[in-house]
């Protein structure tokens, strides 16, 4: 009988054992998962996903791009990008823009006002252009832990793996792609969703 019982007590610890071993490796696991999300494109992915030739994107989003050294994103009368302040965007809707879904995380960037499109290419620079099917339009939309967003270029990661992201120099200037980095302030931007009046015409709500 004594033996029997050493036997049961000696099953029952190893059981015990076994279980807590296993939640505490579930727990390392879970917690490995903390890490950003990098959204790899495969390169059997259309780099154009849904918004290839004259298809329409799968979602529009009208909003404002604060970036963290507290400018908006507008393009000017000229064509140009550039970081604005509050009173700029109020006066104006050239701090607003639409953001076309074409993918996962994969979208493009317009200036609703100019029809304008953001875009990054080979060298870094940022510009604009009214040519919505080039790929250097094409943007992956990332969300850092911070809640903070990025925007890097989906073609030259594709091309080259370096991450080029839309950036902002402290003047409000665009920034070369290539002297950024997913650290820096002048990568993050936060996405403040707008919504439309009735009237069209009127300064949305964001």
């Amino acid at each position: 009988m004594l033996f029997g019982r050493q036997l049961f007590l000696s099953i029952t610890v190893f059981v015990i054992t076994t279980r807590l071993s296993c939640v505490s490796s579930r727990i390392k696991l879970r917690g490995s998962g903390l890490q950003p999300r990098r959204y790899k494109v495969p390169t059997y992915f259309n780099p154009r996903g849904s918004c290839d030739g004259n298809a329409a994107p799968t979602h529009k989003r009208l909003a404002r791009l604060w970036s963290k050294l507290r400018f908006h994103l507008a393009v000017l009368s000229n064509g140009t990008l550039q970081g604005v302040n509050d009173t700029y965007c109020q006066l104006t809707n050239r701090c607003l823009f639409e953001l076309q879904s074409c993918g996962t995380s994969l979208i493009r960037i317009k200036h609703v006002e100019s029809g304008l499109y953001v875009a990054i290419n080979k060298a870094g620079k940022v510009y604009t252009t009214t040519k919505s099917h080039k790929l250097d339009t094409m943007f992956v939309q990332e969300l850092l832990p911070n809640d903070f967003f990025v925007f890097w270029s989906e073609r030259t990661y594709r091309k080259t793996k370096r991450l080029m992201y839309l950036a902002l120099k402290k003047n409000g200037a665009t920034k070369n792609a290539l002297k950024t980095s997913s650290k820096h302030k002048s990568v993050h931007f936060m996405v403040m969703h707008c919504s439309r009046h009735r009237n069209q015409r009127a300064t949305p709500n964001c």
